[in-house]
């Protein structure tokens, strides 16, 4: 019996039955981790032990009879920039290569007070610019789910190259305090799973108001399996042509929507105007904002330190020189450029004006319909509808990844704290493409 296919509630179920053990479940991933070298160079840091250990003391606690978290026993993974106490955090950077954070990131630590046993860190790109093989690891049964950062629908992209699930929650559902993200209002912590089902109990978990996060919003709890559906008759749904008449077959495209129509779903196509403009904004507000952050790592306080210098100011350019990837540094470069006096005007505060123009005709596109779609191709290496990925990001609206076939995904783009909305979707087209298994 393959017990590495199995999601969540199964594997919950079996070893509440002890037909397996928590510390037998753990070695299993762990073997797997270890014999597929696919699975094993996408992890930056594997804790072995510290997985087997949890894994002994949870079932400890289960024969006692105590109580449980939630997740008791089940195996995952997170990204490498996400804080994890005690476990090194590199982000994907040589300016944090020996860094050890003393404390979890609160998605982490809502996870383990539900006894999930986290295997290890996922490498990613230099501070999250892009998510690495994170997708792979998931799917390849490295681990059970993962957590990663969305800051330009990476995350999503990866997930749909491995025919999984990914949400990038509402910005502010979900607290990013402890994770080392490249921007400030772009990146938000989301989980990628096999199956609808697993991505609602994930997010019933790491959802929810966190006073150390300025940016999280206070909102009633939400259960987001009790709202799962299969029916989404009169569902609206908008599906923007700006960007992929071109890129996609029509014949595709009607696939897609012959398919939504015959659940019941209502598509018509919209007219997104200003997604034209979401690259050149997102590019100078996002290096503004990755300029900013990185202005801390300066070889004083923490992180990487260059060892040859003569001075205060030689300290600071070497280390920097040294520390920061090539890509991080041209941000910095272009960012530190738009924010100048001279610049500021011109290019930061006119994109920012972009951004509150995108954003209206979002949420007022959205007042209409209750999503927006893009079909996906996935022969290539980036979304074919970049702009339509980094729209949400732009307006901190909730965005999915869903499988549909070997050759294509669907990307969704709900209203704001539209989860639920999303989950109802994917868990129909679960149910006729047989994502994740039977429905």
């Amino acid at each position: 019996m393959n017990l590495l296919n199995k999601d969540i509630s199964q594997l919950l179920d079996m070893m509440e039955q002890r037909d397996i053990s928590s510390e037998e479940l753990v070695g299993k991933y762990i073997d797997k981790i270890r014999r597929e070298n696919s699975i094993s160079n996408s992890y930056r840091e594997i804790v072995e032990d510290e997985a087997i250990e949890r894994g002994k003391l949870i079932d400890k606690k289960r024969e006692n009879g105590e109580k449980l978290g939630s997740l008791a026993g089940i195996p995952i993974a997170i990204a490498d920039d996400i804080s994890t106490k005690g476990i090194p955090t590199r982000a994907g950077s040589k300016m944090l290569d020996n860094y050890i954070p003393p404390f979890d990131a609160t998605v982490v630590q809502r996870l383990l007070e539900e006894d999930a046993i986290i295997l290890g860190k996922v490498d990613i790109g230099e501070f999250g610019s892009t998510v690495g093989q994170l997708g792979d690891v998931v799917a390849e049964d490295g681990a059970v789910f993962a957590l990663g950062s969305d800051s330009s629908g990476d995350a999503r992209y990866s997930a749909l190259k491995s025919r999984i699930l990914f949400m990038k929650p509402s910005y502010g559902l979900v607290s990013r305090y402890g994770a080392i993200g490249n921007t400030t209002t772009f990146d938000q912590i989301g989980p990628m799973t096999k199956t609808t089902m697993d991505m609602a109990m994930v997010l019933n978990y790491i959802i929810g108001y966190d006073k150390r996060d300025s940016t999280c919003v206070n909102r009633e709890r939400i259960d987001y399996i009790s709202g799962l559906s299969k029916d989404i008759r009169g569902l609206k749904i908008g599906l923007p042509m700006e960007y992929i008449g071109d890129k996609i077959e029509p014949k595709e495209i009607e696939r897609v929507i012959r398919t939504l129509e015959e659940l019941g779903a209502i598509v018509e196509k919209v007219s997104i105007p200003t997604l034209d403009y979401v690259l050149p904004a997102y590019k100078i507000i996002s290096s503004a904002e990755i300029a900013s952050n990185a202005a801390k790592y300066d070889g004083i306080r923490y992180g990487y330190r260059a060892e040859e210098y003569e001075d205060m100011e030689e300290l600071y350019k070497n280390t920097r020189s040294e520390g920061f990837g090539q890509e991080t540094k041209k941000h910095i470069l272009f960012g530190n450029f738009v924010v100048s006096d001279r610049q500021y005007e011109k290019y930061y505060r006119n994109a920012q004006r972009v951004r509150t123009l995108i954003k209206k005709e979002l949420h007022n596109i959205l007042k209409e319909y209750e999503l927006l779609l893009c079909p996906e191709l996935l022969d290539g290496d980036e979304f074919l509808d970049r702009e339509f990925a980094l729209s949400a990001n732009m307006a901190g609206l909730p965005a999915m990844a869903i499988p549909y076939d070997e050759s294509m995904g669907l990307h969704l783009v709900g209203s704001m704290y539209g989860e639920s909305t999303l989950l109802r979707m994917a868990y129909a087209c679960e149910a006729i493409a047989k994502v994740g298994g039977e429905a």
